[in-house]
């Protein structure tokens, strides 16, 4: 329980207007560890996983941010939430996924939830768990993701390890 209270004094201490959830191993929206963990003045908005253990998305918003939820293709290989947010500076769709293997399908699936959003005239921030590693230039799934992400004019913002691994007693940046 004192990981909830981490979270939402994260939240809290660092002003953030959005935080976007993976891994938040809920199953139900009427969680109650998601519900502790998002402080009072926040709001949000959630994609439980129904079955097994860990995924769920979530996106943890400031209340006074207008948010709603885009509905997208059904997705067998990620889970993923859509929202578009009216901000003061003005409107944003923020798609939040956690894909946890590879699988072929994760090309299509995901070309197909891009596709929804071409539509929207604003800027669209994508953002999550991907496992994906797009540092590796001789991976298929990285050379994959990225020629499909130029398609759509996405621009890859992270350009340093965002997880420590340990493989074999060894700390791998990926």
């Amino acid at each position: 329980m004192e990981s909830l209270y981490v979270v939402s004094e994260l939240v809290v201490d660092r002003s953030l207007d959005v935080l976007a959830l993976t891994q938040t191993w809920h199953s139900a929206s009427d969680d109650v560890c998601l519900r502790l963990a998002t402080p009072e003045v926040y709001a949000v908005v959630d994609i439980a996983r129904g079955a097994g253990r860990g995924g769920g998305v979530a996106v943890m918003f400031k209340k006074q941010l207008r948010c709603s939820q885009i509905p997208l293709p059904s997705c067998n290989t990620f889970e993923a939430i859509c929202v578009p947010l009216t901000t003061a500076s003005g409107p944003v769709v923020l798609l939040n996924i956690y894909q946890p293997g590879s699988s072929a399908r994760f090309y299509d699936e995901l070309t197909s939830v891009l596709e929804v959003l071409v539509v929207h005239c604003c800027p669209v921030v994508v953002g999550g768990d991907i496992n994906v590693r797009d540092n590796d230039v001789d991976d298929n799934d990285a050379r994959r993701l990225s020629i499909l992400l130029s398609i759509f004019d996405i621009v890859q913002h992270v350009n340093a390890p965002t997880q420590v691994i340990a493989v074999q007693g060894h700390w791998i940046w990926s």
